[in-house]
């Protein structure tokens, strides 16, 4: 009869879940730095009679936004003037869409 040893068989258990829970609090750090680094950025905008797609395209070159949209909902005869500096994506998306039926969702 071979005799097992409990031990080891502990300890590797013990490892494997040490392992487990290292993963997941370095998955959880990252993801909170990229969090917080995205809802930092700033945005920089003066544009004058501009279409909102121009307007939307200048904020995503300037951080790491995508938006989705189908561009038959925004009105043809629609120019904005938008002048930002420093401000949140919340503040411009406010900002550009005020007189509009059109909103937002993060």
């Amino acid at each position: 009869m071979k005799k097992t040893n409990c031990y080891a068989y502990r300890c590797a258990f013990k490892f494997l879940l040490l392992m487990k829970l290292s993963i997941v609090l370095i998955l959880f750090t990252y993801t909170s730095l990229w969090a917080s680094d995205v809802s930092g950025q700033r945005i920089n905008l003066d544009l004058k009679e501009a279409p909102i797609e121009k307007v939307l395209e200048a904020i995503r070159e300037q951080g790491r936004y995508s938006f989705v949209y189908q561009s038959q909902i925004f009105p043809r005869d629609l120019k904005i003037n938008i002048r930002t500096k420093n401000a949140s994506i919340d503040s411009v998306m406010d900002k550009l869409l005020l007189n509009t039926p059109l909103y937002y969702k993060k």
